[in-house]
């Protein structure tokens, strides 16, 4: 029963007869909690709206835990979806109470007499007039004091600006001369902070195991038992033949509750040896170890996660090179908004469009499986109910960029490669789905390379001759220049002819191209707080996409495959091709470029007689192949830094595999030893 809250409110139940006494009183109570929590949520409500984080939320410094500053645009959004649950918790506690309230007040009219219950009613409500007063007064009061405190955190940070040093004989060159950083337009860095930048992405800190880290593996632990015992059960039951049963038992996306495994006594006792085995070298390894960075590079990583928390700073990889990529937060967005601006590739849309598209391919998908009678459970793991919309991020491609247009501020100086990373977005799930069955498709079309070895193999079970003219193709911005109608009829016309050699879990081609087609057009995405559509071309980043590329390039280089040159394959967009003749050579490469409106080819001849593809370098002389490893020259050769935390096994098996790699490819103990130390 809640609490009274104003004294004079015992006064009401002076002539209550004593077995209505705690009906009355409950009533009474809840009427006035009903009372002060509409107060307290329209506030909430309020600090919702305007932006606004009550004590305590802001209070928790989630910020100091993650190492970052409270007003980090992660650390926002964390404190915004707390301030949302707690705004659903008060709304829930308001409507079961005033359920409750409503009840006991027909009770209580009920059961009392008329005269003393509209005396009771009405005292009763003046009192909640005078707590509906006093909480509103309060809860201003504390609104005021809100934002008067954000506005003096505002303007401190105005008048106090974040000032860096930039030393440009730093700017390029790391340890053993490797261009580990890039810094764009007239970004200032001190040495500290470009001395941490050249160690490189794949640097790891250097951390103590602590009671945080102890938390992290044992839960780990407890999701692997369950892994195990799943497996193991689905590896003694008889069920396991069946494809469906297995794709549902092998989807990637967590269920909606949790449900434990039951006991498997042979897996157990595996697992609680592992575990035991786990939790000992943690013991053994719990002392505090020393920092892998030195004192001026954990001054530079200081300053450099200042410069991001205030949003000065962008900091991203680079498309090619591997190597990082710093620029300020104006000229990033004024890349972005440049490349947007486009609007035969995107235009603007409403986050209701969002929210339409997401309702449509959700009964789409409900219809689909329905007719095809997919099993329920797999049904409900695909579908999301509140996705998440699809966000748009870019990389600078450092590898065409001059070292004095690296200096410009102009955002057409720089390209980009756009990608929209739709991880937990509405056609994730789905289009996993129907990834696991277009993706079967890719063995039947008869250029496609699936790997380097692949390759290898068909290069050296080719018949070439002595006077062979070879050459590699390359497509230019093949995702963004595929025609989804043409893609999608591509798609079609496999199905068509392949249907029966690939597994559609129930599908038939009409319901596998209906999916398709919605997943494709469901291509929504956000950036700074704007939606935009992508009316042109496949998003890099959409599981669908290179699985379409890949048909679709097939449609394309059918009218070449038909002259039959000697050899011709292609992965993705690099195309190797084979003929006899150099006339030969150009009528395909003509007839390929006149395919589609928006596809267009580059080509590459050989140098010194060596052409590059893939990691390969190719020679065809007097019909003898010689082959060797190649690293692009976009390439910055960036793998793992000699201090990183990385265990020294993981240090040793990174060299060992670039070694193996660069010899496996090899055709002669020449070529082998001059990959050796090109790698």
């Amino acid at each position: 029963m809640p609490r009274l809250k104003q004294e004079r409110s015992w006064k009401l139940f002076d002539k209550v007869p004593p077995n209505l006494f705690s009906l009355v009183r409950e009533a009474v109570s809840l009427r006035q909690k009903v009372v002060a929590t509409r107060q307290s949520l329209k506030f909430l409500q309020r600090c919702r709206t305007t932006g606004m984080l009550p004590r305590f939320i802001s209070n928790k410094k989630i910020g100091a835990t993650c190492s970052l500053s409270e007003d980090h645009p992660k650390i926002t959004s964390i404190y915004r979806s707390i301030l949302s649950a707690v705004i659903k918790e008060k709304q829930r506690v308001l409507y079961s109470s005033l359920l409750k309230c409503v009840s006991k007040e027909r009770a209580c009219q009920r059961l009392l007499r008329d005269q003393t219950w509209r005396r009771i009613e009405g005292e009763s409500r003046r009192i909640c007039n005078s707590i509906r007063l006093a909480a509103k007064s309060a809860l201003c009061a504390k609104y005021e004091r809100l934002c008067k405190s954000h506005h003096e955190n505002a303007h401190s940070h105005e008048t106090h600006p974040t000032t860096v040093h930039h030393d440009r004989s730093h700017e390029t060159r790391g340890d053993g001369n490797l261009v580990r950083v890039t810094v764009l337009g007239n970004t200032d860095l001190s040495s500290n902070a470009l001395n941490v930048l050249n160690l490189g992405p794949s640097f790891a800190l250097a951390q103590n195991v602590n009671a945080h880290t102890f938390r992290k593996v044992v839960g780990g632990l407890q999701r692997f038992r369950d892994l195990l015992r799943t497996k193991s059960r689905r590896d003694h039951e008889l069920q396991t033949s069946n494809p469906k049963r297995n794709l549902i038992t092998s989807v990637p996306f967590p269920r909606n509750f949790y449900k434990e495994p039951p006991p498997v006594p042979e897996a157990d006792i595996k697992f609680k040896i592992l575990s035991a085995g786990v939790l000992t070298v943690l013991n053994q390894n719990g002392r505090p170890r020393g920092t892998n960075l030195t004192y001026n590079q954990r001054q530079g990583l200081k300053e450099l996660r200042e410069l991001r928390s205030n949003g000065t700073l962008r900091i991203s990889v680079s498309d090619k090179g591997g190597e990082f990529v710093v620029m300020s937060q104006t000229l990033d967005r004024a890349i972005t908004e440049l490349h947007l601006s486009d609007s035969s590739v995107y235009r603007r849309v409403t986050e209701k469009d969002f929210s339409s598209q997401c309702s449509r391919l959700s009964h789409i998908w409900l219809s689909v499986a329905k007719s095809a009678d997919i099993d329920e459970k797999l049904v409900s793991r695909l579908r999301l109910h509140s996705p998440n919309c699809p966000v748009f991020y870019s990389l600078i491609k450092t590898h065409k960029l001059s070292s004095n247009e690296a200096l410009s501020t102009s955002p057409d100086t720089f390209k980009i490669r756009p990608i929209i990373s739709c991880v937990g977005g509405p056609t994730d799930r789905i289009s996993w789905f129907l990834n696991n069955i277009v993706s079967q498709l890719l063995p039947m079309v008869p250029s496609h390379l699936p790997s380097t070895k692949h390759f290898l193999e068909l290069l050296r079970g080719s018949d070439l001759g002595k006077n062979n003219v070879i050459e590699s193709f390359d497509v230019v911005s093949l995702y963004t220049n595929v025609q989804n109608e043409q893609a999608l009829q591509a798609l079609s016309e496999m199905l068509d002819r392949h249907a029966d050699n690939i597994n559609t879990f129930g599908l038939s081609k009409m319901h596998i191209m209906t999916l398709v087609k919605e997943c494709l057009t469901c291509n929504i995405f956000k950036w700074a707080g704007q939606y935009f559509s992508q009316v042109r071309g496949l998003a890099m980043g959409q599981r669908l996409a290179p699985v379409l590329a890949v048909c679709f390039m097939g449609r394309i280089e059918e009218p070449v495959l038909q002259r039959k040159p000697l050899m011709y394959c292609r992965y993705i967009d690099d195309c190797f091709i084979v003929t006899s003749t150099q006339f030969e050579m150009d009528e395909c490469f003509r007839i390929m470029n006149e395919q589609s409106q928006y596809i267009k080819l580059t080509r590459e001849v050989p140098r010194d007689g060596w052409l590059p593809y893939l990691n390969t370098q190719v020679k065809v002389s007097s019909g003898v192949v010689s082959v060797k490893w190649y690293r692009k020259t976009s390439s910055k050769n960036i793998l793992l830094h000699a201090t990183s935390a990385h265990p020294q096994a993981v240090k040793r098996a990174v060299v060992s595999n670039m070694l193996r790699t660069a010899t496996s490819v090899c055709t002669g103990e020449a070529e082998r030893l001059e990959s050796r130390r090109l790698a």
